[in-house]
């Protein structure tokens, strides 16, 4: 599946800046979500800023992949580890994610 911005438009990714308590430990956060089922998969790239990072997964389970190596059906909350790649984020039918990017 080739990744394009149309894909994200239907999810309404929004970058947001945390409050001034969380500002020593978090740079940003990105939240998207769609109540509705989508037609079909949607995969969301992370650029990698070389740091960790905490996924908050309150939708239906996604993938994510990290390099060569793919995580199924998560959900919950899980924390990345530090990466050199881009991550994917895959996902289907209801989107609630909330990612947040930790200061390096």
């Amino acid at each position: 599946m080739a990744f394009t911005n149309r894909d994200l438009e239907r999810i309404g990714p929004k970058m947001h800046v945390p409050h001034s308590d969380l500002t020593p430990y978090i740079q940003c956060y990105q939240s998207a979500y769609r109540d509705t089922d989508l037609a079909d998969l949607v995969k969301h790239k992370i650029i990698s800023d070389g740091g960790a990072g905490v996924v908050f997964n309150y939708g239906t389970p996604l993938s994510i992949t990290i390099g060569e190596k793919t995580l199924k059906d998560i959900s919950g909350c899980f924390i990345t580890r530090r990466t050199i790649n881009a991550t994917y984020l895959t996902m289907k039918e209801e989107v609630h994610v909330i990612v947040t990017f930790p200061l390096s």
